[in-house]
């Protein structure tokens, strides 16, 4: 946990899966799927690692329980659309008077110790932000301890049609605290590199990758390409024989299917490189 003196909890959001990271255009659907799933993973677990509580609001079947298999145990509200009133709706169920941390669902590279420096400065202020890199939208929203109540002192504004600004302008002109550090430190780039198309995949890749999104891409930020394959054969040195609808084979580690008990005869989904001779990673 961050401090031993006051209570923060931490709120993420998962919109539905079959409309997420749709600016990767080359990739299939499932891919994006796979992606939007695999960078909430590692973003939560870095959030499990700081928060005293963590927050998922999302109509996702089976997200509690694919967390708790994770090691996470978090609170799942329901989705009630829209980023403004997911946060809300998660801050909500919240303990009064503790600290209360708003985090966008796709930082793969946020790692722990980015996230305690921010919550830290945050604490300080009655409400703080913090700006993507890109410097116009917003990744984190927080309010500090004993000024939350039912999510109203949140007040967040990253959906917002009506203005033509980014959210961090309009978290800024609502009385919300910039977050940085000084111009002679690393500004915090995992926390602020979300990840919304392939460049900004690759340059989250340069920061670090997580363990979850990491084995969907070809170790320079590239996401991999979707295949459908078969087991063949599953050998006693942990090698997996693959084969696909076309007769290709492929042999990989059982590693890449990520604690999968996988059978012969199974159909699995995999994401190869983009010159379709490795198998990048595994899932059903």
């Amino acid at each position: 946990m961050w401090d031993d003196r006051s209570m923060i909890s931490l709120v993420v959001p998962l919109k539905d899966l079959s409309s997420a990271k749709s600016r990767f255009v080359d990739a299939a659907p499932e891919l994006r799927r796979r992606l939007a799933w695999s960078m909430f993973c590692d973003t939560v677990l870095t959030c499990a690692e700081v928060a005293d509580l963590v927050v998922v609001v999302s109509d996702v079947p089976g997200v509690a329980a694919s967390l708790r298999q994770r090691g996470v145990r978090a609170v799942v509200v329901p989705d009630p659309g829209g980023l403004n009133s997911a946060f809300t709706a998660g801050a909500s169920v919240t303990p009064v008077g503790g600290m209360v941390g708003c985090v966008m669902g796709d930082l793969p590279a946020l790692t722990r110790a980015e996230l305690v420096e921010i919550a830290v400065g945050a604490s300080t202020h009655p409400r703080a932000f913090l700006a993507d890199a890109d410097g116009v939208g917003t990744t984190m929203l927080f309010s500090s301890a004993g000024l939350v109540d039912s999510g109203g002192s949140l007040d967040p504004r990253f959906d917002d049609a009506c203005t033509r600004h980014g959210s961090a302008m309009r978290h800024l002109d609502s009385g919300a605290v910039a977050l940085s550090r000084r111009q002679d430190q690393p500004g915090w780039p995992g926390a602020r590199r979300d990840v919304d198309d392939p460049s900004s995949l690759i340059e989250a890749a340069r920061i670090g990758l997580g363990r979850h999104t990491r084995p969907l891409t070809d170790g320079r930020g590239r996401l991999g390409v979707l295949a459908e394959l078969t087991v063949a054969e599953h050998r006693p040195d942990h090698e997996l024989i693959m084969v696909t609808i076309d007769g290709r084979l492929f042999r990989t580690s059982t590693t890449t299917a990520a604690g999968l008990h996988l059978r012969p005869g199974q159909r699995c989904h995999a994401a190869l490189d983009a010159d379709h001779r490795r198998v990048l990673s595994i899932w059903l």
